[in-house]
C-alpha cells in the first residue's frame, strides 16, 4: 500500500456544519415506530452527516426535512402467481430475443404497479406521511 504526504484534493473545500448522528433530540420529525438512524459522508475524510431514518426492515425512510420515501416492490402491491412468472420468465435466459424480454418485463410491471397497495402497506404509508412534514403543512394552512 502506497502512503502520500500530500493532502486530499477536498481538504479544503467549504462543506456543511458535520451533524453528529447521536444529536436525535433536535430533530423535528420522528418515526411512529423503530427505525435505525441513517447518516452519510460528504467526502472521505469527513465524518457521517446526519441525514433522517430508516426502518428497521428498510422499506421506509423519514429524512431530516420530513420527506417520506418508500421502497416499492413486488412486496408493496402484493404480486400474483401470474405477475411473478411473466417477471421471472422475462429475467430468464431463454431463447427470446432482448426485445421480447423486454415487452414482457413491461407486461409484467405495469400489471404489477396497476394493482392497489396492499392496505397493511398503506396504513404503515400514512403513519410515516404523518410523521413527516406533509401533516405539517396540512396543518398550518
Amino acid at each position: 500500500m502506497v502512503y502520500s504526504n500530500e493532502r486530499p484534493k477536498d481538504f479544503d473545500d467549504e462543506i456543511e456544519q458535520i451533524i453528529p448522528t447521536y444529536e436525535e433530540d433536535k430533530k423535528t420529525f420522528k418515526p411512529p415506530e423503530s427505525s435505525y438512524r441513517m447518516g452519510m459522508k460528504l467526502n472521505s475524510y469527513e465524518n457521517f452527516k446526519a441525514w433522517g431514518y430508516i426502518s428497521t426492515d428498510q422499506r421506509m425512510l423519514l429524512s431530516d426535512e420530513g420527506e417520506v420515501y418508500l421502497r416499492m416492490d413486488e412486496q408493496t402491491f402484493g404480486t400474483t402467481p401470474y405477475i411473478a412468472m411473466v417477471i421471472r420468465t422475462a429475467n430468464g435466459s431463454g431463447i427470446k430475443s432482448t426485445e421480447n424480454r423486454f415487452s414482457d418485463l413491461d407486461i409484467g410491471l405495469k400489471r404489477l404497479v396497476q394493482r392497489e397497495i396492499r392496505p397493511s402497506v398503506l396504513n404503515r404509508v400514512i403513519m410515516w406521511l404523518k410523521r413527516g412534514r406533509l401533516s405539517k403543512t396540512v396543518e398550518e394552512e
